[in-house]
């Protein structure tokens, strides 16, 4: 009689042990696959400053799950704080060509590309931002950016009397002349 419950102790342990190896699987792939973990663990670095490993959970994150365009802005976030704008630039125009974005993503993003536009005294790069850009918002702020091209009242060449020149442009802007 005794021999039969010692096996049966066995087989109850063996698949107590099988059960639990089972759990911690499920556990540690569930952490590793989790874009909920990947984001706090790249919150833990960037609170401490660690923008660098931050960037890694925030992008393993994104691959785990594309549609979430609040980690493309911690993404974002790091990069301006490691002053590495080109990086900075690249997620900003990720944010306002992705199809997740809503309006609010892509007017702020907007407003940090042109800033950034701004430091560097890119214009021109602004007004194709801007003439590119379908955010009626954005187009509406940024307006005073678009550059038209000038109509002059008279072609070009050579005249023999003098002759007054009226320079227009087809959009009701203001024309800057020197």
């Amino acid at each position: 009689l005794r021999k039969p419950r010692k096996h049966l102790f066995f087989i109850g342990l063996g698949i107590f042990v099988f059960v639990g190896i089972c759990v911690s699987v499920y556990a540690l792939w569930y952490l590793f696959t989790s874009a909920e973990y990947q984001l706090n663990r790249g919150n833990f670095y960037s609170q401490y400053g660690d923008y660098h490993k931050a960037i890694e959970y925030y992008e393993k994150a994104c691959s785990l799950d594309d549609e979430n365009i609040f980690l493309f802005w911690k993404i974002t976030e790091c990069y301006n704080n490691l002053n590495d704008f080109e990086h900075y630039e690249a997620w900003l125009y990720r944010i306002v060509n992705s199809q997740y974005s809503q309006d609010k993503d892509v007017e702020k993003a907007y407003n940090r590309l042109i800033l950034l536009y701004e430091e560097k005294k890119d214009y021109q790069t602004i007004d194709s931002l801007v003439k590119g850009c379908n955010n009626v918002n954005v187009m509406e702020r940024y307006s005073p950016y678009l550059v038209a091209e000038p109509v002059f009242s008279h072609e070009a060449g050579f005249y023999k009397e003098i002759i007054p020149l009226k320079i227009t442009c087809e959009e009701d802007e203001i024309v800057y002349y020197t």
